[in-house]
């Protein structure tokens, strides 16, 4: 039950900073928020 919430928190988080980077157009800041989202919600 836990793996399927960090799922839906990290689709949720994915699909922001995509859209942040889509409209502001600064990717290399949210590939690094994304990268830090990973790494706590991956072992």
């Amino acid at each position: 039950a836990l793996d399927r919430v960090a799922r839906i928190i990290l689709d949720e988080h994915l699909s922001e900073c995509i859209g942040r980077a889509a409209k502001e157009g600064n990717i290399e800041v949210e590939i690094k928020e994304l990268k830090a989202a990973l790494d706590r919600f991956l072992p």
